[in-house]
């Protein structure tokens, strides 16, 4: 964002896309990290496909609010193409922006986009990759590392 002069902007911790940032955005998770994430993966063969969920319409998104602008939530997906792609044996690398139903792209959060894909085509694993070590009961508090809970203790951390 800084490299095209466009101000980083948080409302209620989570970041404002405006269209100037999801012109970025794609051009980010789109080009730059999914190619990187393409090219890492067939190191080890050709197995790797980039796609993004505007691809065959696969991730139908809606507008999460007005302040947040081009930031979607996840309505539908359409897992057809990524089923093809899967018994074809690729492995599809989904960056994570939506197709709006006002004919735009939506910037979606990469989680609730793999869990809604992964629900849509039945998947029987789903692996996150992260940069922090785990979940924090607090996360300030580096000994506060979960390591695993019961739904109900989940339930219970979101009341």
């Amino acid at each position: 964002m800084d490299k095209f002069g466009i101000d980083v902007e948080f409302k209620d911790g989570q970041r404002v896309t405006s269209d100037e940032a999801m012109d970025v955005v794609k051009m980010t998770l789109v080009g730059k990290v999914n190619e990187e994430l393409v090219l890492a993966m067939n190191e080890h063969g050709n197995l790797a496909v980039g796609v993004n969920g505007t691809d065959a319409g696969t991730i139908i998104a809606k507008q999460r609010s007005p302040e947040l602008g081009r930031v979607g939530t996840v309505t539908e997906v359409n897992p057809a193409y990524i089923n093809a792609l899967i018994a074809s044996d690729y492995v599809p690398i989904i960056a994570s922006v939506g197709k709006g139903d006002d004919g735009g792209s939506y910037n979606i959060n990469a989680d609730a986009a793999a869990c809604a894909i992964a629900s849509a085509i039945g998947a029987h694993k789903i692996i996150f990759l992260t940069d922090v070590d785990g979940f924090y009961e607090d996360f300030s508090d580096k000994s506060s590392l979960i390591s695993q809970m019961t739904v109900n203790e989940t339930r219970e951390m979101l009341e």
